[in-house]
């Protein structure tokens, strides 16, 4: 018998995730840690999933679709939510990106970073974020990033009563997070010429250390 050969499927069920498009959602900051200080957030761990569903269910008996943890330390900076990144930007040309150290950085995170600056032209501040930059409503737009989704539009976020939403509205996605969702899926069904293309998309995938191909 000959060696085996393997096989590497690719759905891209990403691009039908939404049904009539993607509406921005209502989250909220939560009374919870999702993970301890000097643990193991930033890790891809099943007990860092877990740590948020008892969280998730209390925020959808409230009406939210999610919630922001916030940094386990001080309580005063937000981190990102149960199965997402969070992205931000300030109208200004800037995509915003929370770092700590208990944050799971995610491939597609890394992947619209990527777009953002090589694709969209826009300026990348990875840093901490506090909560009250958030709520004084300095950033235009928010969305959580994650493989399923790519990008969910943020529309509002509750801190304990105190409402605040995105300049972008409730409605539609804004323009920022548009681009960058739509050039990043345009990149993996080729519908945007990347610069690595003509080369096989399998090739890519198997070889390439581009975070754009490795979102797929």
């Amino acid at each position: 018998m000959g060696s085996p050969v393997w096989f590497r499927r690719i759905s891209l069920l990403k691009t039908l995730y939404f049904k009539g498009g993607a509406k921005p959602i209502a989250v909220k900051i939560s009374d919870f840690d999702r993970a301890a200080p000097h643990g193991t957030g930033n890790i891809k761990a099943g007990l860092n999933y877990a740590m948020s569903l008892h969280a998730i269910v209390t925020a959808h008996k409230e009406g939210f679709a999610e919630n922001i943890y916030l940094d386990p330390a001080t309580r005063t900076k937000i981190e990102e939510t149960g199965g997402a990144n969070i992205i931000l930007t300030d109208g200004q040309g800037t995509l915003v990106v929370p770092k700590s150290d208990s944050i799971l950085p995610s491939i597609t995170r890394r992947s619209l970073v990527y777009v953002a600056e090589h694709y969209c032209g826009m300026k990348i501040e990875e840093r901490e974020v506090y909560l009250d930059e958030i709520m004084s409503g300095k950033f235009t737009e928010g969305g959580l990033c994650g493989t399923a989704a790519v990008i969910s539009p943020l529309g509002s976020i509750n801190d304990h009563g105190k409402e605040f939403k995105f300049a972008s509205g409730m409605e539609e996605m804004g323009p920022v997070m548009t681009k960058l969702r739509e050039t990043l899926t345009g990149i993996q069904i080729k519908a945007v010429i990347h610069m690595w293309q003509p080369f096989s998309l399998m090739v890519l995938l198997l070889f390439s250390d581009s975070p754009v191909v490795g979102s797929l």
